[in-house]
């Protein structure tokens, strides 16, 4: 590399060469690297999630109403006779 009045070499934290401080670049998490080595931030380090509800929109329950059943028989009739043989007479 020629001597450049003013400029300074500078050593690529990936590769290893050295550089002129005009021919690198910083990346986004503090390395110095050469045009080469250089490569964007991912987009999907900006991505910001949503937040979840979790919580319950209504948490009580409503009060239950009472419910009365009546129950009426017309007829009364004996329950048919059985044995222990499953069948019936």
């Amino acid at each position: 590399m020629s001597y450049k009045p003013g400029r300074h070499f500078v050593v690529c934290d990936v590769c290893g060469f050295e550089f002129y401080d005009d021919e690198v670049r910083t990346t986004w998490d503090g390395k110095v690297v050469c045009k080469d080595d250089w490569e964007p931030r991912h987009p999907q380090d900006f991505v910001r999630a949503k937040p979840d509800k979790i919580s319950a929109g209504y948490p009580r329950r409503p009060e239950a109403e009472d419910i009365y059943v009546s129950n009426t028989y017309t007829t009364q009739t004996a329950p048919p006779s059985g044995t222990f043989g499953n069948y019936l007479e």
